[in-house]
């Protein structure tokens, strides 16, 4: 549950009774073959809870489990504020972000034979017009040996991040070169001097991959990346490798529940002292599926 940055589109699996009834769009199953890491997008054992709310957004899904729709405020009938929603066919989910009832983008990650995103391409509705432009199609993914990802590339701008993980699996080191130069550096410590236990991460998902302010990923919780880790990240530090400067400091504290998972997330910016943000997560039972 290691959501990092603030407003960043969500994703993850099973049921919320609270969104409004809509039809699967492109219900089509993912191959045989996508099926056998399914993890990645619709998971074969369902965990016990599932995340609905995040902070004020509120996260819907399908009866099959795979993601329906953000809502970036309250979810009632008739609002129609910032909202992305999800469908699906054998090879690639869209998602596609409205306001005010108007279209502002859609965005296509393409799946490989595993269930993981390749390759990522983007339209965008400048102002909600009805005019489509291309504005990013040239991203490309890499994963190691373990399905975990290995490198993200944007070719047409020269970037690429690099993806490092320690002995417990957990990432511990990115690194961003653009035009072939190491620009940035971005650790992750899961212990600290004086909180040494590592914590497990009951509910994983994609933050520390998502750098969406540096122009990485733009969906934190659509598990189509692998897995970052499967502990409680503590510390992200930030480094400008032309000036050996550190940029960012970033300490984070978790209160959990009974059963483990995060119910309170608290940021500090080490750098000035100054509490950054108290983040709130609601889950559901996910013992039976609801239904619309």
């Amino acid at each position: 549950m290691n959501t990092l940055f603030p407003k960043i589109a969500l994703a993850v699996a099973i049921g919320s009774i609270s969104c409004q009834t809509e039809n699967l769009v492109n219900p089509d199953q993912p191959s045989a073959v996508a099926k056998q890491t399914i993890n990645d997008i619709i998971p074969i054992n369902l965990p016990k809870f599932t995340l609905v709310k995040d902070g004020p957004q509120t996260v819907c899904y399908y009866p099959d489990g795979r993601l329906k729709r953000v809502i970036y405020g309250l979810d009632v009938p008739g609002n129609t504020s910032e909202r992305t929603d999800y469908t699906y066919d054998s090879h690639s989910v869209k998602a596609t972000m409205t306001s005010e009832n108007k279209v502002y983008s859609e965005e296509t990650y393409v799946l490989d034979a595993t269930g993981r995103c390749f390759q990522y391409r983007a339209y965008t509705y400048p102002n909600g017009s009805t005019t489509k432009i291309k504005y990013m199609y040239n991203y490309s993914y890499t994963y190691d040996s373990q399905g975990r990802l290995k490198t993200w590339a944007d070719n047409a701008n020269s970037l690429l991040y690099q993806y490092t993980y320690n002995a417990d699996g957990d990432l511990s080191l990115v690194i961003l070169q653009k035009g072939g130069t190491a620009q940035e550096e971005f650790t992750f410590a899961y212990k600290l001097p004086n909180a040494v236990t590592l914590l497990p991460d009951s509910y994983p998902l994609n933050a520390q991959l998502n750098f969406k302010w540096w122009g990485l990923l733009s969906d934190t919780y659509l598990a189509v990346f692998g897995t970052a880790s499967s502990h409680l990240v503590k510390r992200v530090t930030r480094k400008n490798l032309l000036t050996n400067q550190v940029t960012q400091n970033t300490t984070f504290t978790y209160t959990l529940d009974a059963n483990g998972y995060v119910t309170n997330r608290t940021s500090v910016n080490d750098l000035t002292g100054i509490t950054l943000d108290t983040k709130a997560y609601e889950y559901e039972a996910a013992d039976t599926l609801p239904t619309f």
